[in-house]
């Protein structure tokens, strides 16, 4: 994957999760707080990511691709299993 398509991609599909997610499952009593820690991590592993994937490309060079092949499928099973059929964070056990 070319650097251009994930600069055009990620924007319009996992992009914005982060956030939008923070402020609407926070209490209003720690809504600050918390979407200020959130914000700083999301920040943070950007950060680390940006950081990390020149050099992994250059020692495990294809081997990069299938290792986020299965952090996609991860995403995709949590989501698919947690919030589409009905699995709610929020539900009690």
């Amino acid at each position: 994957m070319k650097r251009a398509d994930l600069l055009r991609d990620q924007p319009i599909s996992w992009g914005p999760i982060p956030w939008l997610y923070p402020p609407e499952i926070m209490p209003l009593t720690v809504r600050a707080k918390g979407v200020s820690l959130s914000t700083a991590t999301n920040w943070f592993f950007n950060f680390i990511v940006g950081l990390v994937t020149p050099y992994l490309q250059d020692v495990i060079e294809w081997r990069l691709y299938p290792m986020h092949g299965f952090f996609c499928v991860c995403s995709f099973i949590v989501v698919y299993f947690r919030e589409y059929r009905f699995l709610y964070t929020e539900a009690p056990v």
